[in-house]
């Protein structure tokens, strides 16, 4: 049959069952009893996840077409969209394929600068933003966020510091121009002489301000900048190696008097508020030269992370606050400069840790404590600042150890003993001011040691002993002061020799002496005192050939005899003081030769006679007495002290002058 499973034998091919017996079943598996309640439960789990599947696929498609239509409707408010380039760290989403060039200008910005543009319309940063927008309408595809960013910060830094009142400001804001082509002042650093203001040295840093197109020195010094730095400057140019703002090339004031005058750049255009904590960003800088500014606030402590740092210069400013633990472990330090502030607090001893320092300025701060020993670790420094301070205690003998020490500056502190005996014997040093401090003991003979000195001031302390006779011995020096201490004795003859001297000042009461004939071989010297000195005897004639004189303080001596005539051949002198003296004779007509004198002290002294005649332009404080002779005004040498100035001169009732006009 077809299909049939039998066999014509009548057998049939398919499997049959039949009955195992028990003891054969062990070990086969055992048939499983079939539950219909959990093959119910299993049918609906099926049920559930089937339905789930469905409904999130429903919902994918419905937000596929809500954010197709909305993409539709931005194409229509806005410009045509740009692609958005990998932005450095900065998150942008990544999920939309495309940004509107607001958007996608603000995703390359901080969040406090986004903040500036959204708030303040009149911000620097608003400023900046605008510019990149209308860059970005003809140079979108030449751009890259590094270049966008780095136009930005630049822009900023135009707008905050006045940029359109610089000096020069020339291709600055010029959208077909590359920012590196926008004017810069040559990448350098001039080290300053801070009394005269003359530059000593200068650090050529590089020679454009780019490199490979990354901006790399901020170099403005001299350009009349003036507003604040913003902190757009160092996060957004992370590739800055300088930074110079000085107000080069301002005039240079020294306010106050004397040995207290404090010089500077005396400019309208400076630099106010604080140092962004930004500026720890730049990893790469090595020059940071903000002199003569306004800055306020403390010292950032991101400054700790400026590892390649060599130059800090923030002299005259109004820095607040003590100095950081992380500025003195910036080993790659060279310059250090903050003098001029308000900075409080002690001298950290890590200073020692400054191995590559050279100087250190600390000059006009608040500080206190005492000067650390650590810091005769620092073998390189050249030039130590501590002057016009609160420091205290006495002075480290570690300091002799630095053997490359040049200049020494402790004055007008607390510190008080003997100077160590290391100092007189480093033979680099150059200059060594000590006045004004609570120093004793004596000037030993190794002075004389010291034959590169060029400065040396010693005056208003407590020295006593006399000046020993080796100080002959320092050729170079051109500046000696030894002036209201407790030194005594006969100044030594070794002094008149001295033929570099440019500034001499002994008016100490305790030295003795006579003026010599020697003093007309002095032909630097410009100022000479030996007021309140004990110098006896004439001034000798040879003194008119000391032509480059331009103060003579002789009052309050024992000065005998006349006025030489031979004074007024004194071309350079301004200030001549001879009261208190006990000089007698006439004023010599030679007087009238001096054309740049301007004061001429003369009261309490012998002279008599009358003023002459061709005296003009001057003021002259003196013992005299006013009459009237054939319709000229003669002044004589007697009665009331007056100050006359020309034939007018300003007389009052009783026939004396006011010195309004001369003082």
């Amino acid at each position: 049959m077809e299909g049939s499973h039998l066999a014509a034998d009548g057998t049939s091919d398919l499997a049959v069952a039949r009955p195992i017996p028990v003891e054969e079943q062990e070990g086969l598996p055992q048939a499983e009893e079939v539950d219909p309640i959990i093959n119910e439960q299993k049918a609906r789990q099926m049920w559930q996840f089937k339905a789930k599947v469905i409904a999130v696929g429903l919902i994918c498609i419905v937000a596929t077409v809500l954010a197709v239509v909305l993409t539709r409707k931005d194409d229509q408010d806005t410009p045509p969209m740009m692609a958005l380039d990998t932005v450095g760290t900065t998150e942008v989403p990544t999920s939309a394929p495309t940004l509107s060039p607001e958007s996608y200008v603000k995703h390359l910005l901080p969040d406090y600068t986004v903040q500036s543009i959204e708030q303040d319309g009149a911000s620097p940063q608003y400023e900046a933003f605008r510019f990149i927008l209308k860059d970005l309408e003809s140079n979108s595809s030449d751009y890259s966020v590094e270049k966008l960013r780095q136009r930005f910060a630049l822009v900023t830094f135009y707008y905050a510091t006045g940029g359109s009142g610089w000096k020069d400001s020339s291709r600055w804001l010029q959208h077909d121009v590359d920012e590196c082509e926008w004017f810069s002042q040559e990448p350098k650093l001039d080290v300053l002489d801070r009394q005269t203001g003359s530059v000593i040295n200068t650090v050529q840093i590089a020679d454009h301000p780019c490199e490979d197109g990354a901006y790399k020195h901020l170099a403005q010094y001299g350009n009349d900048v003036n507003g604040t730095l913003p902190p757009e400057v160092f996060e957004l140019l992370p590739s800055l190696v300088s930074v110079n703002l000085d107000p080069q090339g301002a005039d240079w004031n020294c306010s106050g008097s004397g040995e207290f005058q404090k010089c500077g750049y005396a400019s309208k255009y400076i630099i106010t508020g604080s140092i962004p904590s930004e500026i720890g960003l730049c990893s790469h800088l090595q020059c940071i030269s903000l002199d003569y500014q306004r800055l306020e606030g403390s010292l950032p402590l991101s400054l700790g992370s400026l590892s390649l740092l060599e130059y800090l210069r923030l002299y005259d400013s109004a820095v607040t606050g003590e100095m950081p633990l992380a500025v003195v472990h910036l080993k790659s330090l060279m310059l250090l400069e903050v003098g001029g502030n308000d900075l409080n607090g002690t001298i950290p001893s890590e200073i020692g840790l400054l191995s590559n320092l050279t100087s250190l300025d600390l000059t006009w701060n608040a500080l206190t404590g005492t000067i650390p020993t650590e810091i005769g670790l620092v073998s390189s420094l050249e030039g130590l600042y501590l002057a016009f301070t609160g420091l205290n205690g006495t002075i480290p003998s570690e300091i002799g150890l630095m053997s490359n020490l040049t200049r020494l500056l402790l004055s007008d502190t607390g510190l008080t003993g003997t100077v160590p005996t290391e100092i007189w014997l480093m033979s680099s040093l150059t200059s060594l001011d000590l006045r004004n401090t609570g120093l004793n003991g004596t000037i030993p003979c190794e002075i004389g040691l010291l034959a590169s000195l060029v400065h040396l001031d010693l005056g208003g302390t407590y020295l006593i002993g006399t000046i020993p006779s080796e100080i002959g011995l320092m050729s170079d020096l051109t500046e000696l002061g030894l002036y209201y201490t407790g030194l005594t004795g006969t100044i030594p003859s070794a002094i008149w020799l001295m033929s570099s001297l440019g500034g001499l000042d002994l008016s100490s009461p305790g030295l003795t002496g006579t003026i010599p004939s020697e003093i007309g071989l002095l032909s630097s010297l410009m100022v000479l005192d030996l007021s309140s000195a004990d110098v006896t005897g004439t001034i000798p004639s040879e003194i008119g050939l000391a032509s480059s004189l331009e103060v003579l303080g002789l009052y309050d001596t024992g000065l005998t005899g006349t006025i030489p005539s031979e004074i007024g051949l004194m071309s350079s002198l301004t200030w001549l003081y001879l009261d208190e003296t006990a000089l007698t004779g006439t004023i010599p007509s030679e007087i009238g030769l001096m054309s740049s004198l301007e004061r001429l002290f003369l009261f309490q002294t012998g002279l008599n006679g009358t003023i002459p005649s061709g005296i003009s332009e001057l003021c002259i404080l003196a013992n005299a007495s006013m009459e009237e002779r054939n319709g000229t005004v003669v002044w004589s040498l007697v009665g009331a002290t007056s100050v006359a100035q020309e034939a007018e001169l300003w007389v009052d009732t009783n026939g004396t002058i006011e010195p309004s006009d001369c003082w």
